[in-house]
């Protein structure tokens, strides 16, 4: 008796042929037919993990938490951190636990780094370091993308690619702030500023001049200048410091007696308003005026002050520096220089 097969591509009911094929359609007998609904099977479920050892993730969290406090360590050392060695110990005793696939401290990490996300998050939001925080948001995220359950692969991997971008930017931060310098700022000011012949910049509304110190400062275009400050009318940058001097020139009327103690009480609020924890550190007499160095954090970011205040032949000015706490030091005998080149 014949044997009757049917097709699974085309549905054609025939006798089974020699070479296994569909007199029709050519396809193979036992082949899927094209109007078969997909395969919905789920995928099969992890292998469970052997008691008291750890995933993949975790491991990778583990060493991402010690080459964190490796990092804050670094930070401490340099002044730049404020972190207790404690809670760094406690990183390195965690991550190495997890690191040696001992599920023993894992619920610990777990909630460690979630505390971290709300207590070092809300700090960052409280001083409006919106940066910081999306910095912090980022590492919490990752890793408990890491030690949560047991991650796939591609969970594994996105959680390991966001930890690693910012360990690779606080371990970038560290080399600047060793360094001093900025590399990117200066790839960011060098394409809207221009080199200074011969170190003496010229003003705009008033005859001034002012006095670089050294060929590494630029004066910045009129048009980028004044879209970060309006009243700007002269701004010169050390970039690879980030560091800025600007001049405000503004003119009084005929009559008009400038009332200096008034000038300088709206000038240090002025400075308030960006820097709301602003610290009058001192005053120093200069020609025609003051100079008033003060420190705060602005976004976050510790930063010093240096204003020159002065006042003649009709005109108040302020010529206003500002840089970084960690290239203060270094850049505060050029700062002053500058300002103290102003001359009308």
């Amino acid at each position: 008796m014949a044997d009757w097969v049917v097709c699974g591509s085309c549905q054609l009911k025939h006798q089974a042929r020699p070479d296994g094929a569909c007199p029709r359609c050519k396809s193979p007998i036992g082949a899927p037919s094209a109007y078969a609904p997909p395969n919905t099977e789920a995928a099969p479920a992890p292998e469970p993990l052997p008691a008291g050892t750890v995933s993949v993730g975790a491991k990778i969290a583990g060493v991402l938490m010690m080459l964190n406090g490796v990092v804050v360590l670094i930070e401490a050392a340099q002044g730049g951190g404020n972190i207790s060695p404690v809670s760094t110990i406690i990183d390195f005793v965690i991550g190495g636990s997890l690191l040696a696939n001992k599920d023993k401290y894992l619920v610990w990490a777990q909630v460690r780094v979630g505390l971290g996300l709300l207590v070092f998050g809300g700090i960052a939001l409280s001083q409006g370091d919106l940066v910081g925080l999306a910095v912090q948001a980022m590492f919490s995220t990752a890793l408990l993308l890491l030690l949560l359950g047991q991650p796939s692969k591609a969970r594994t991997i996105v959680g390991t690619a966001m930890a690693g971008l910012v360990v690779a930017l606080m371990v970038f931060g560290g080399l600047m702030e060793a360094t001093g310098s900025n590399p990117l700022a200066g790839l960011a000011y060098e394409g809207e500023s221009d080199p200074v012949p011969g170190g003496v910049v010229q003003g705009q509304l008033k005859p001034y001049t002012l006095t670089l110190p050294n060929e590494d400062w630029r004066l910045r275009r009129e048009a980028a200048a004044r879209e970060d400050n309006p009243l700007a009318d002269r701004w010169v940058v050390k970039p690879s410091a980030d560091a800025h001097v600007v001049v405000i020139v503004e003119t009084l009327e005929d009559d008009q007696t400038l009332d200096f103690p008034a000038f300088q009480a709206a000038v240090t609020e002025n400075l308030k308003s960006a820097t709301p924890d602003l610290r009058v550190v001192d005053e120093r007499p200069s020609a025609n005026g003051l100079v008033l160095h003060a420190q705060g954090k602005t976004e976050g970011i510790p930063v010093h002050h240096l204003v020159r205040l002065y006042s003649d032949r009709g005109v108040a000015v302020q010529v206003m520096a500002f840089v970084e706490d960690r290239t203060f030091v270094a850049e505060e005998a050029n700062l002053r220089s500058i300002l103290e080149s102003f001359r009308l």
